[in-house]
């Protein structure tokens, strides 16, 4: 608690405000109260902003005046903040199919080595797979044949991530998809050591996934529709220099997979080499609470929701503020762009829970997104998008 410690910073106590409280369920039988569980405490959204357009909200101003790219979904929509120059929210970003796709890279190739996830403390050569042995209800090998029983355990993690029998049926290693429930981020482009802060470029010699082409593409397109906007605005207090793009060349990108009850802590972006460039940040899945504040911990953050689909810009002012994720809210429906589709692109019909049909010629049956849905129905990915030269 913070008491401990002396007062909370600013941005603390917004965080603790927004982290998932659980209490203790009880029932009264036989003259004794027992506990029977925990329950999620109810969220207060008050405070958190929700910008919808053609809605006024107090210090938030959608944009016009600029065409958006033709990448960007048709009905997508930009506001900018008052007490965060350079910060651009462009809601409803993505188009669904978009988005689907972008679910289906982040969990099945964005995670696969060479590019380095959390897992690479254990297994260092890397967990190929891992979503389609999850499907198959597979478990990792620690004992390839051929594996002499004093080897180090560490030892063996490595050699069974490094094997072709990675997967089987048996064996005492984890279930695939323990390990995917535990994936937590993943790099693309130059890997970043957690340890020295910095990125290991091509001098250092370690391997890795270029950033795709599309996903550069998109990041420049809204830079620039960034700078156009913001500058157009007087965003950044008439330094359009501070808003601009220029030279902006993104070649990184940290995927962050959240579930239930995870957060991400209040921190700034600042191991790139330039923080003139800005960050571009994707939102898939469940809705999320964001929040931005100042230079320091003491300043009192905004709290913004993010939905599926949008898309956020930090530069000039706003790149070098802190910023964080306190709380996913995955006891919300499911985003429409997250649900299967029938043949001509339409959203599953809901069922009581908000998800759509599995079974019985219900729409989205047959469609390959079906397990992505049910893993997303509490998940969220982010995509934070960079340059890092």
């Amino acid at each position: 608690m913070c008491e401990s410690k002396g007062a909370c910073s600013a941005f603390r106590a917004a965080e603790k405000r927004y982290q998932v409280r659980q209490d203790v369920v009880t029932r009264q039988a036989n003259g004794r109260r027992r506990r029977m569980g925990f329950a999620e405490r109810p969220v207060d959204l008050t405070d958190v902003l929700d910008p919808q357009p053609g809605a006024q909200h107090p210090g938030v101003t959608e944009l016009s005046g600029v065409p958006f790219p033709p990448s960007l979904a048709a009905r997508c929509c930009a506001f900018s903040f008052a007490s965060h120059p350079g910060l651009l929210l462009i809601r409803s970003a993505l188009d669904p199919s978009f988005q689907r796709q972008l679910v289906m890279d982040a969990l099945q190739l964005f995670c696969e080595p060479p590019n380095h996830t959390n897992h690479v403390a254990a297994y260092p050569n890397g967990l190929s797979g891992v979503w389609a042995a999850a499907q198959q209800g597979l478990r990792l090998q620690l004992d390839p044949p051929g594996t002499p029983e004093h080897e180090p355990q560490q030892g063996r993690k490595a050699e069974a991530a490094a094997s072709d029998g990675m997967w089987g049926r048996e064996g005492s290693g984890p279930e695939a998809e323990s390990l995917l429930r535990r994936l937590r981020w993943a790099t693309l482009g130059p890997q970043y050591d957690w340890t020295r802060r910095r990125y290991l470029q091509g001098e250092d010699g370690v391997a890795h996934m270029p950033l795709p082409p599309l996903l550069r593409q998109l990041a420049v397109s809204l830079a620039d529709l960034a700078a156009d906007l913001l500058t157009q605005h007087s965003d950044c207090r008439g330094r359009p220099e501070q808003a601009a793009s220029t030279a902006f060349r993104p070649n990184a990108a940290l995927i962050n997979y959240y579930r239930p009850g995870d957060t991400l802590n209040g921190h700034r972006d600042d191991a790139e080499c330039c923080l003139d460039k800005p960050l571009v940040s994707l939102s898939l899945g469940c809705d999320a609470i964001f929040l931005l504040g100042g230079t320091t911990r003491d300043v009192a953050p905004t709290a913004l929701l993010l939905r599926s689909g949008d898309a956020l810009v930090l530069c000039g002012p706003a790149r070098r503020c802190y910023h964080g994720v306190p709380r996913v809210l995955t006891d919300r429906p499911l985003p429409p762009a997250m649900r299967c589709c029938d043949s001509r692109g339409v959203g599953g019909d809901d069922g009581a829970d908000g998800s759509s049909g599995e079974a019985g010629g219900r729409v989205g049956a047959d469609d390959p997104f079906l397990p992505f849905e049910r893993h997303m129905r509490c998940c969220r990915i982010n995509i934070s998008i960079r340059d890092t030269l």
